[in-house]
């Protein structure tokens, strides 16, 4: 962090501890350790990196293309089989593996993107496996579609995602 950064979030600090008095220790906790350059305990260093461009394109496309699965899938018969595959329901991403992958989509459907997410069942969106691998798989399949059909998929087309 320059030392201009961190003169911006000294006077932030002093700030914040004048507009809220009742945490005004810890906001001039933060201003001390911004003035005497102590990294490990600037207000910041919880903070996690952020995401690349790319990876929230990603994930974008990957709820775009699961939007069209379930439209889709609704509009099959109950007992379908597809309705019981594996895949045919998004199973969020690994903690683990893909580190800030949940977060981001929690993010997305709380702030009311993809609100077929909400789901209690699958709020954390936590997969048990990593699952980057699987969905850019789907997703390149899901791509070959003509655009306008990516939301109104056939059943083979529905099987060649799904099993992709």
């Amino acid at each position: 962090m320059t030392k201009t950064e961190r003169l911006i979030l000294m006077n932030q600090c002093r700030i914040l501890a004048r507009l809220f008095p009742e945490e005004a220790a810890q906001h001039e906790a933060d201003r001390r350790a911004l003035e005497q350059g102590y990294p490990p305990e600037y207000p910041t260093s919880h903070m996690r990196d952020e995401l690349p461009d790319s990876v929230i394109d990603e994930i974008h496309e990957t709820l775009t293309m699961y939007s069209g699965i379930v439209l889709s899938l609704k509009k099959l018969p109950p007992e379908h089989l597809l309705q019981n595959h594996i895949y045919a329901k998004f199973d969020g991403f690994s903690v683990r593996d893909e580190p800030g992958f949940t977060g981001l989509v929690r993010y997305l459907v709380d702030r009311g993107d993809f609100s077929w997410l909400r789901n209690p069942a699958s709020a954390d969106f936590a997969s048990p496996a990593p699952m980057r691998e699987k969905y850019a798989r789907m997703l390149a399949v899901w791509k070959t579609m003509p655009p306008d059909q990516r939301h109104d998929l056939k059943e083979d087309q529905l099987r060649m995602i799904l099993e992709a």
